[in-house]
């Protein structure tokens, strides 16, 4: 449901856009050796490269993802650990990392089943992890997140629709 209202808040402000549905794609989210510049390796394939000239073209992102135990699914932490490579989105220069996608915005819609109140006493971490990895290639991020949602009600409904508007209401063509 938050996709499509992504979609149509974007067309009725006829704005471009591409979706990337990493399942879709079939995108593999894990980081092979000869990717891992740790390895001696940085080779980036060329599908990778692809998707870095889109995010670096793209201005702003949008990530739509449930939390599943306190973090991203697997598949969106591995398409991070393989397109925010060293070279393209940070690099380290006498030891300190320069983050080379400065300019660049992001906004994160996350839903969790968790109570706002758990988030409260415990920390919210899911919304600390997306932050800290996008902040660190100097990408600035927004998130908004749904909290208790484990059943489509006609009030989750509204809520989505609300926190929709409110995360796109600055995006402008």
């Amino acid at each position: 449901m938050i996709l499509e209202l992504v979609k149509k808040n974007l067309s009725d402000k006829k704005i471009d856009y591409e979706v990337l549905d990493l399942y879709k794609m079939k995108f593999n989210p894990i980081l092979s050796e000869h990717e891992h510049y740790t390895s001696g390796h940085k080779e980036i394939m060329p599908e990778i490269k692809q998707i870095q000239e889109k995010m670096k073209s793209a201005g702003q992102l949008i990530f739509i993802y449930p939390v599943w135990w306190f973090s991203m699914p697997a598949i969106l932490h591995g398409f991070f650990d393989r397109t925010l490579t060293s070279g393209f989105a940070f690099k380290y220069k006498y030891g300190i990392p320069l983050q080379l996608l400065r300019g660049l915005k992001a906004i994160c819609f996350i839903t969790s089943g968790g109570p706002k109140s758990y988030y409260s006493i415990v920390g919210n971490l899911p919304q600390r992890l997306i932050k800290s990895t996008l902040r660190f290639n100097g990408i600035r991020v927004k998130v908004f997140q749904l909290f208790n949602c484990r059943k489509l009600t006609e009030v989750r409904k509204k809520k989505i629709e609300k926190l929709v508007k409110q995360g796109l209401r600055n995006i402008k063509a």
